[in-house]
């Protein structure tokens, strides 16, 4: 009983490599403001996915009410509400499809992201204006995040707060000091 007391057991020696963290270390290296602009650009193409949500909704809505704003324009004949009705339909369709597009990004998805942004315009309405603006503003500079060796917006997330955590971002720190 005693010899098996006297035994431990010794754990195998293994290499830990932290700094270069995952996609090779490239993000590792990036300057601490160039992963703040690339996570602030990450969530606004996820901001404009939800708002693809929301017109998709609203665009339920105009289907269930059957108030239209293209009434003025295609007169209020039974051939031009079947035409907003489908236009609606398509619209509602499509704004669904958004939310998919912007949060597994494959390469198409920037161009109807583009596309989405002129149907949203076309509606003539505020809200698809507005949507629409924030849209052409958050895929501005986003096209980087939608070619075939793209950055996840988890690994952009998690870089950016371990460098928060470290205290990269305090403001009013000088740029000799370390938290800079």
């Amino acid at each position: 009983m005693q010899e098996s007391s006297k035994r431990s057991y010794a754990s195998p020696p293994m290499t830990v490599q932290t700094p270069a963290g995952p996609e090779g270390g490239s993000l590792w290296a990036m300057p601490a403001d160039v992963v703040r602009q690339k996570y602030k650009e990450s969530r606004a193409l996820g901001i404009f996915g939800a708002l693809g949500v929301l017109m998709a909704v609203l665009s339920a809505v105009r289907l269930w009410t059957g108030y239209w704003y293209w009434g003025p324009v295609l007169g209020k004949s039974d051939v031009g509400e079947l035409v907003c009705g489908y236009i609606t339909a398509v619209v509602l369709v499509l704004s669904l499809i958004l939310p998919v597009a912007m949060w597994w990004r494959p390469r198409w998805g920037y161009w109807y992201g583009l596309v989405m942004c002129v149907i949203y315009l076309s509606i003539l309405s505020v809200v698809g204006g507005i949507v629409a603006i924030y849209g052409i503003f958050a895929l501005r500079g986003a096209k980087i995040w939608f070619i075939s060796n793209r950055r996840t917006h988890r690994n952009i997330r998690r870089a950016y707060r371990m460098r928060k955590k470290e205290g990269r971002y305090r403001k009013g720190k000088k740029k000799g000091s370390r938290a800079y």
